[in-house]
């Protein structure tokens, strides 16, 4: 109990820090209108001259909601605590986590997750917003059960999600400054997990690979889930693979941390 106690007390530190920078996460959705208004110039081009009315498989109502749905979860979804593990690592605080009784892991994803409750039900009041906007301007239709879905899956993504951010961030044992590392590590892992463009863009050979790696089920799948594009078995099967790699990504993740350790001079602090 006073191990979980621990834990809890990292998930609340998270919480009160999520509170205190809300309107930087408002701001944050805010700052994406102008990429969305490009890329609503750019679709409404495409599909102007698009004999069937289609492109990439999706329609003009569900390429314009997937542009905004992935503007908002790749947001919602993003690390941002790459450069505390950094700090940690090259100033010393790293320190107290080495001669107390608290796994580091734990104490991060605690953290990461408070943080994460508060933007939750930001991102949950805007998505329905969007949604009854489309609904109206567009008549794009959606049934509770895919949103229901969607907010049960947008769950396992962010663990996804944490996982690949903390292995970016395990660069600090091996590189003097890892800050250029976490910026192109994040724009890439935000362009093939699908937070910019769907992963159809790509061509059908490489979305058919991406679906036996993890990257796509981060914001991808649980998007193409709320636009009706993912439904029946292959929302099961979506599930399975996040699980799955969420178990190897840790493994990987275990064995980074015991590698950077052997690395690691405990200065500072």
């Amino acid at each position: 109990m006073i191990t979980q106690g621990k834990y809890l007390k990292s998930f609340s530190l998270g919480f009160q820090s999520s509170l205190e920078y809300r309107a930087n996460f408002i701001i944050s959705f805010l700052s994406t209108l102008f990429p969305i208004t490009i890329q609503y110039f750019l679709w409404t081009a495409l599909y102007n001259n698009s004999p069937n009315g289609k492109v990439y498989g999706y329609n003009y109502s569900q390429i314009i909601a997937y542009t905004i749905f992935a503007a908002i979860v790749s947001k919602f979804v993003s690390g941002g605590f790459e450069s505390e593990v950094n700090e940690d690592i090259k100033n010393g605080g790293l320190n107290k986590f080495l001669i107390k009784p608290i796994d580091y892991y734990k104490y991060r994803i605690a953290c990461f997750l408070g943080q994460k409750v508060s933007q939750f039900f930001i991102m949950a009041i805007i998505l329905i917003l969007t949604i009854a906007i489309l609904n109206i301007t567009l008549g794009y239709s959606i049934n509770l059960a895919r949103i229901f879905i969607f907010f049960i899956v947008i769950i396992i993504s962010i663990q996804l999600s944490f996982i690949f951010v903390y292995c970016t961030s395990m660069a600090a044992f091996w590189l003097s400054e890892a800050g250029g590392i976490f910026v192109i590590g994040g724009l890439l892992l935000n362009i093939i997990s699908g937070g910019i463009v769907p992963l159809e863009v790509f061509g059908n050979t490489i979305n058919h690979i991406f679906n036996f790696l993890p990257f796509k089920y981060i914001i991808y799948f649980p998007i193409n889930i709320l636009n009706g594009v993912i439904v029946g078995r292959q929302i099961i099967y979506g599930v399975l693979l996040q699980i799955f790699w969420i178990i190897v990504c840790k493994k990987f993740a275990d064995m980074l941390w015991k590698q950077g350790l052997k690395r690691h001079n405990a200065v500072g602090g």
